[in-house]
């Protein structure tokens, strides 16, 4: 049996499987303040999904985490984590197994939702696809001939950061025309305030008024019809297409599976990534492809987690 973990800036969630994904118990816990309190909470948390099915901790084979930042698998060490700052320089791996004798693998999120993808859901029709997470930032992984794609360090496939500008918007990775900054939830609602602020009889700025602008409120308006929520969400996939025909041109893949807050949108996004496409991808290499959502949201990390557990064991 095993546990995963998916550590987050606000919450940590946690599922218990055997060896081929089979769950038996999810559940979900705040992510608290300090190194000690977190690391006490991830302790409790194992130990009540493992008690709930009536089971004691030698029946564990071993725990995979997920956790946003930089990480070094080896050493089963946080380097920095930028969502929960408390974990910097933290082997959590060595304290954790200290406290429940289990052994644990640590591994950077993204890649741990690409596995959980590959393992149990849309991504194991394929041996060749894309990750394109669409949420504050745009992030991803991709899976070549069935294996990830991790680089040198471990820190492959920052998609967010191709450049579609070189001289656009200011990144927060310091570099300006980054396709996060046009076509993540972050750059939607940047955009959409400049664009709204010009179009004032259109319903979306008449609802944001009151409600503030988000994502949600912009898909929910362009489902209706506005005309200005549907041109913020062309804006949104035509960047994304651009982003989506560099990635097909470099990796040749299958499948593109979006996941993500901003995947939820696309119904509407997708039209128009598809257009673009055509224009810009090479033909041979945008034949077939396939898109998809990610099957397991909120369980792909935490199952990914257990599949990097599982394949460390050997």
């Amino acid at each position: 049996m095993y546990i995963g973990l998916d550590i987050g800036g606000t919450t940590i969630k946690g599922i218990l499987t055997d060896k081929t994904g089979k769950i038996y118990k999810t559940g979900k816990i705040d992510t608290e303040n300090t190194t000690k309190a977190i690391i006490d909470s991830i302790i409790h948390f194992c130990e009540t999904l493992i008690t709930s099915q009536n089971m004691k901790i030698n029946q564990i084979d071993a725990i995979g985490i997920g956790v946003a930042g930089a990480i070094d698998p080896k050493k089963g060490k946080i380097i920095v984590s930028p969502n929960i700052h408390a974990l910097d320089n933290c082997p959590l791996a060595q304290k954790i197994n200290k406290k429940l004798n289990v052994p644990v693998f640590i591994e950077n999120d993204a890649n741990v939702a690409l596995l959980g993808e590959f393992w149990q859901g849309n991504g194991k029709k394929y041996k060749n696809w894309i990750m394109l997470t669409l949420g504050t930032g745009v992030g991803g992984g991709a899976i070549i001939n069935g294996e990830m794609m991790k680089g040198r360090d471990g820190f492959a496939a920052e998609f967010g950061h191709i450049n579609v500008y070189p001289d656009g918007n200011l990144c927060g990775c310091g570099n300006k025309g980054c396709l996060e900054t046009y076509a993540s939830a972050k750059a939607l609602v940047r955009y959409s305030t400049e664009f709204l602020g010009k179009n004032k009889n259109s319903s979306a700025y008449k609802r944001s008024l009151t409600e503030g602008i988000s994502s949600k409120l912009i898909y929910d308006e362009a489902k209706k019809g506005d005309k200005a929520s549907i041109q913020i969400i062309r804006y949104v996939g035509q960047h994304l297409g651009i982003g989506v025909a560099s990635l097909i041109n470099t990796f040749n893949p299958e499948a593109i599976i979006f996941a993500g807050g901003l995947s939820r949108a696309i119904d509407l996004l997708l039209p128009v990534i598809k257009e673009e496409v055509e224009k810009r991808a090479m033909k041979g290499l945008k034949d077939k492809i396939k898109y998809h959502i990610v099957k397991h949201e909120d369980k792909g990390p935490a199952l990914g987690a257990i599949k990097n557990a599982i394949d460390q064991l050997g």
